[in-house]
């Protein structure tokens, strides 16, 4: 039996115990832009080392500058390189708990599924819809262990 859940996004269809995230707006800068930004960051703080300037005063303060922004990236990056599922297949005998977060506008609700390999994917569903509820109850069947949250 096949299931749909609308999201924001597009649709996550159930097909025999197995959810697949198919995302109908494909939107390229957002993610690009995420992505590269902490990398630009990087490298900028790599090339200040082989810069050279006649005032030691504007080399130490722009590596301790650059190497700030580097470091308020370093969760970004683990978020994504390390945290985040990119898998739009998730069978759920994988998932290992769930979580039902309003945005703070209150027009999105995001399904954060947890999976047993310790990363996890953040479905938006749109609040009005609520579709999200009936998609929690499917992924609570078929949860082993109970949910409290």
């Amino acid at each position: 039996m096949v299931q749909e859940f609308i999201t924001s996004n597009g649709k996550v269809i159930r097909e025999r115990d197995v959810l697949f995230v198919k995302t109908l707006k494909h939107g390229f800068w957002s993610p690009v832009l995420h992505i590269s930004l902490p990398f630009f960051i990087l490298i900028i703080f790599i090339l200040q080392f082989f810069r050279e300037t006649d005032l030691e005063f504007a080399y130490y303060f722009r590596i301790i500058f650059w190497g700030f922004l580097l470091s308020s990236q370093v969760p970004i990056l683990y978020d994504i390189l390390i945290k985040r599922s990119f898998s739009n297949r998730i069978p759920l005998s994988r998932i290992l708990s769930f979580e039902v977060k309003p945005d703070e506008v209150g027009l999105e609700t995001f399904v954060i599924l947890h999976l047993k390999s310790g990363r996890y994917k953040k479905i938006n569903f749109r609040t009005l819809e609520k579709q999200y509820e009936p998609f929690t109850e499917l992924v609570s069947q078929h949860i082993i262990q109970p949910q409290f949250a």
